[in-house]
């Protein structure tokens, strides 16, 4: 008989006999393991296929999203959350290629899970009611994208009528029920570019939430935001100016003038300059917001490359050359520093 035991020592071999028995016994070990890594990697692939959806790498982010839910159906079984959040994940997908019918069914599947396996009021299943409503809306489904809507507003986990100091102050939440009601119908006429009937709900809208709230709370602003879209969709920029004026001075009052928001108020007013040929305006609002969100999110952040070519335009426009070429040659060493990190 060889001597095993002159070679390793006895502790050593009676362990490795244990761990072979174990594996003999056992037939579902490696299947265990298995198991882990496919529920490991469909993590990692679900977070990729995120962040390439933000990057607006869809090419890559189809692939991937479809290969995070297979491994997590293999790993969780089609009935789970897991499954569900990798389904919702891939509608969104579907959806920014505008492949809008296989969007609505991944999220009509998600939906089924989510509602089945959580609690009726759990934040991603108003998530995922919001996103089916866009859906429609880009179907020209009406009725049904507002039936979403409306859904999605019943379960929220923290009503809008009871999140801000405003309305711990006394306001009446019955205004608010009916300033959200006219918020619908006017997303839904705006959806469908009929701008002249949104107006007035929006307006109505607005007057509500003034008074019932005050007229520096956030959400006044944002409901000036949304007038301020219905304006400029009529063309009628200066009281879109004006409207989003007011909103981007609530939120600087609110939030301090340096918060990532007003970038994104600042990003969106200026188009309302461009339509009027108004370029030496708007330069300075993209400048201010390229300066907030370096701030808030580092220099090589996608939003930040989306206001660069927006500024060397604006730059371009007003015939400021000098200008337009810097930001022009900022934003290719961005595109290639974000490139090389692919």
């Amino acid at each position: 008989m060889f001597p095993v035991h002159k070679i390793i020592p006895t502790w050593a071999f009676l362990l490795l006999c244990g761990i072979g028995v174990a594996w003999v016994v056992n037939p579902f070990w490696w299947q265990s393991i298995s198991h882990e890594k496919n529920k490991q990697e469909a993590i990692r692939l679900h977070w990729k296929s995120v962040r390439l959806l933000r990057e607006n790498r869809l090419a890559e982010a189809l692939p991937t999203a479809q290969r995070a839910l297979a491994l997590r159906e293999k790993a969780l079984g089609r009935e789970r959350p897991g499954a569900a959040r990798a389904l919702k994940n891939l509608g969104r997908v579907y959806w920014a290629q505008r492949r809008y019918l296989e969007a609505e069914t991944a999220l009509r599947r998600a939906l089924t899970l989510f509602e089945k396996n959580l609690k009726p009021d759990h934040p991603i299943i108003a998530e995922t009611m919001n996103d089916l409503a866009g859906i429609y809306q880009m179907l020209g489904k009406w009725k049904q994208a507002a039936l979403f809507r409306g859904r999605a507003r019943t379960v929220r986990s923290a009503p809008e009528a009871s999140a801000g100091p405003s309305m711990r102050n006394g306001a009446n939440p019955e205004p608010i029920e009916e300033a959200k009601r006219l918020d619908d119908q006017a997303r839904i006429h705006n959806w469908a570019r009929r701008y002249g009937e949104a107006l007035p709900q929006a307006i109505k809208s607005l007057a509500i939430r003034e008074k019932a709230l005050g007229p520096e709370d956030l959400r006044v602003a944002g409901r000036l935001k949304t007038l301020a879209r219905l304006y400029k969709g009529r063309r009628q920029f200066k009281k879109a100016e004006s409207h989003y004026k007011r909103a981007l001075a609530i939120r600087e009052k609110a939030l301090g003038p340096d918060h990532p928001d007003n970038a994104a108020a600042l990003y969106e007013m200026a188009p309302v300059y461009f339509s009027q040929r108004k370029f030496t305006e708007a330069a300075p609002l993209l400048e201010r917001a390229l300066v907030i969100l370096e701030k808030n999110l580092g220099p090589d952040h996608i939003r930040i490359l989306q206001i660069l070519n927006r500024l060397a335009f604006a730059y371009q426009s007003a015939g400021k050359w000098g200008e337009a070429t810097s930001a022009q040659e900022k934003a290719r060493a961005m595109q290639k520093r974000l490139a090389g990190r692919r």
